[in-house]
């Protein structure tokens, strides 16, 4: 009995710490706050450094058009870029419902222009990529991803058989890839999330290293990173999110040979992370050896089970052959003479 109750402690013991290995907390720097939308809103028309002043720009020429009769083409395509600029002001300030009334005047004239011209396919998908992350703000998964889905889809069109990747395009369509990826992962549909992410990954890291500016697309490129690396780990595909550590690391010691004073800390960031990587890919071989030896105490416990149940089994079966005799227990009566 004492080497079955052993047996039993030392397998519930062995199944514990597999549980407890793969129940590791999240990494720091790249968890769920890293999953960031790189917005391409498009840049506010700065006359002025000053925020009020150009607010009050923006309404004025929405003002002129508005009181216009008759817009020519140019023309309607500023005054669909200050409702895009008013919505984003407005949706950056929490008021969502006047947002959505500039988005909706912004989507309207540029699909008119875009099905006129081609030289508008930029502002429609700019539109369609705004009008995205819109919903997903009110948290309309399916249409948010409809609308940069659609964005992408125009992008792409724009760009034809090849993307250059040296060219502005290639930038925001690596932004498109990140948004829609970050609204597929809201949507928890992460194998496509994580598609998407590779997809913006390829192209930032072509500009990072053949663009002959990396200062201008690093940071995009290292939160790509992060957040594809946050995917793989939440999925535990830790390799996966390994070799997207070990790539920024390796990306950025490059570019900090060419600029010493660049990247120190990022480059830290990326090896404290990859650290963690390793650990956790160590910490999960030592889970399965655990989960494999409570397999075997099991099996070496299956035999002591099986006897316990066939004498228990036994005793419950009532033939006349395995009952005592029927005055077992009774005191013995002795005469006295």
């Amino acid at each position: 009995m004492r080497v079955i109750v052993k047996i039993l402690i030392s397998a519930i013991l062995a199944i514990c710490t597999a549980v407890a290995t793969y129940g590791q907390p999240p990494l720091s720097g790249i968890g769920n706050d890293a999953m960031l939308n790189l917005s391409i809103d498009g840049a506010l028309h700065t006359m002025c450094d000053d925020a009020d002043t150009a607010l009050t720009d923006l309404e004025q020429r929405l003002h002129t058009y508005r009181n216009k009769r008759k817009l020519t083409d140019e023309e309607k395509a500023d005054y669909s870029t200050v409702c895009n600029n008013l919505a984003i002001h407005y949706r950056n300030n929490g008021r969502l419902d006047i947002a959505e009334q500039f988005y909706e005047t912004a989507y309207h004239i540029r699909k008119e222009l875009a099905e006129k011209s081609d030289r508008y396919r930029t502002l429609w998908a700019d539109i369609l990529n705004n009008y995205g992350l819109y919903f997903l703000d009110i948290n309309d998964k399916d249409l948010a991803i409809y609308y940069l889905g659609k964005a992408l889809e125009v992008r792409l069109k724009g760009a034809g058989d090849s993307l250059d990747t040296h060219s502005p395009s290639a930038d925001a369509t690596a932004d498109n890839y990140d948004n829609l990826a970050f609204a597929l992962y809201k949507a928890r549909i992460i194998q496509e999330a994580a598609d998407n992410y590779e997809k913006s990954r390829a192209i930032r890291r072509s500009l990072v290293l053949e663009s002959g500016q990396p200062e201008l697309y690093a940071n995009k490129y290292i939160s790509t990173m992060q957040n594809l690396a946050a995917l793989y780990k939440q999925s535990n595909q830790i390799i996966d999110a390994l070799a997207a550590m070990i790539e920024l690391r390796e990306t950025l010691t490059q570019l900090h040979t060419n600029s010493p004073s660049e990247y120190l800390d990022q480059i830290a960031n990326a090896k404290h992370n990859t650290a963690l990587l390793y650990g956790m890919l160590n910490q999960k071989s030592q889970a399965v050896d655990a989960m494999n030896l409570a397999i075997k105490e099991l099996y070496k416990m299956l035999p002591y089970v099986v006897t316990i149940i066939v004498l228990i089994l036994s005793s419950m079966r009532n033939k006349r052959e395995n009952q005592p005799p029927a005055s077992l227990g009774l005191s013995y009566f002795r005469e006295e003479r």
